[in-house]
């Protein structure tokens, strides 16, 4: 147990509703410490529809601090940072209304923590007087950058290599400097210390809810095969489109009355496209993925690049409802395949596995019934959060670090990490 800390809790997104994969964890670990400490949380407003759900933060949090994100302004304090040697990244999140109302919140406050959600919000937490300082990397954004480069073509491929490197570089500074480095997976923790010297790094996974009644059989769903994510994020949209072109004829030839439903917001042009087809469904953003996944025979995750734990596919492992994903997604879950899900990586191997599915009710049943045993052993939030606490509020903290400005810490702490 803690005493009561007055923790702040940094996210580059609204931390709710907890309806996308960076949300569903900052949500979690923002209530499970807000109903224990005094949370102060600060955040960018990506969208506009975020405007109600940030005030709405309020009900967990004693102080609120919400900044309007624009796009285009970001990307070009991001290019104007890159040609400087700086990273994209944390160019794009350096704000200076949000240094402001931080400033001004450690003059009327004692921290005795700052935790910060993804390398873009890291400088913040650097630069903030408090007596501990943690940074939850996730799923280390460095290596995402680096598959970019090498699936894309010059200059953009030079760039993003850049890109990769240099929050590669920034990454590994945070885990020496900060008390506590969280990233989710054990494959994460092996990218940024594969000498394991690090004794202040730790792994939390997410967790996910499962369902108050268990879910009926998949077997008596009609033949729907659902995707369910982020429309716009590029291998999500990358690996619908991989399964449309090459994987669904290949199902529809073998099961004529086959379904395929795309279930995420803000679906890309090329996403949006697909729904010309008779057999197809785009939905756009909806109010709940629970009814689809519910709904669904076959639950698909063909994306190319894994980082991190796939959200969505715990929540439809949760449903109860058997996947087919890529060997990456098995990776980063710690599944096994032909157990919990499926996996092929060929177009072939993924088509007949989902053919598989759509045709035979006793296998369909089985794994969807092994992946949800799975789940609920190994992705407890309450596990979860209790080591998420302990990495954040830590042992007995005394009182935070004196002595030295906001002002001056963020000036610094801009030089050392090239954020301004």
């Amino acid at each position: 147990m803690h005493s009561r800390q007055n923790i702040l809790f940094l996210t580059h997104r609204v931390p709710f509703p907890s309806n996308k994969g960076d949300k569903i964890r900052t949500f979690h670990q923002m209530e499970y410490l807000a109903a224990r400490h005094n949370v102060y949380c600060a955040c960018f407003v990506d969208r506009p529809a975020d405007r109600v759900h940030a005030i709405a933060l309020r009900q967990w949090c004693k102080g609120v601090i919400a900044i309007p994100w624009d796009r285009r302004t970001a990307i070009r304090r991001a290019v104007k940072g890159f040609w400087k040697g700086r990273s994209l990244t944390c160019a794009a999140y350096d704000d200076p209304t949000m240094w402001h109302h931080l400033r001004e919140w450690a003059r009327a406050i004692q921290f005795d923590a700052v935790t910060a959600f993804s390398g873009c919000m890291a400088p913040y937490a650097w630069a903030f007087p408090a007596g501990r300082r943690i940074l939850d990397l996730c799923d280390i954004d460095s290596r995402k950058w680096h598959d970019y480069a090498g699936d894309s073509l010059f200059p953009l491929s030079t760039a993003y290599r850049a890109e990769g490197r240099r929050l590669a570089a920034f990454e590994r500074r945070c885990a020496d400097h900060f008390d506590s480095t969280i990233v989710a997976t054990p494959r994460e923790r092996e990218l940024i210390d594969p000498e394991q010297r690090q004794r202040t790094l730790y792994i939390v996974p997410n967790g996910v809810d499962l369902p108050a009644l268990p879910p009926e059989p998949p077997s008596a769903n009609p033949p729907i095969v659902t995707f369910v994510g982020a429309m716009n994020y590029r291998p999500n949209v990358d690996g619908v489109l991989w399964f449309v072109r090459r994987v669904w004829p290949r199902i529809v030839q073998a099961t004529p009355d086959a379904r395929f439903v795309m279930v995420g917001a803000d679906p890309a042009l090329l996403v949006r496209r697909l729904s010309r087809f008779k057999n197809i469904v785009v939905t756009g953003e909806v109010p709940g993925v629970q009814p689809y996944l519910r709904a669904s025979r076959v639950v698909i995750a063909p994306m190319p690049i894994v980082r991190g734990i796939p959200n969505k596919v715990l929540e439809a492992m949760a449903m109860a409802r058997p996947v087919v994903g890529t060997p990456g997604v098995a990776a980063a879950l710690g599944a096994q395949s032909g157990r919990h899900l499926m996996t092929g990586e060929s177009p072939e191997a993924f088509a007949d596995h989902v053919i598989a599915l759509l045709t035979d009710s006793k296998q369909c049943d089985r794994i969807a019934a092994a992946g949800y045993r799975f789940v609920d052993i190994h992705y407890c939030w309450k596990d979860a959060l209790t080591d998420y606490e302990r990495a954040v509020a830590g042992p007995a903290i005394s009182a935070a670090r004196p002595s030295v400005l906001l002002q001056r810490a963020s000036n610094s702490a801009r030089s050392a990490v090239g954020v301004r």
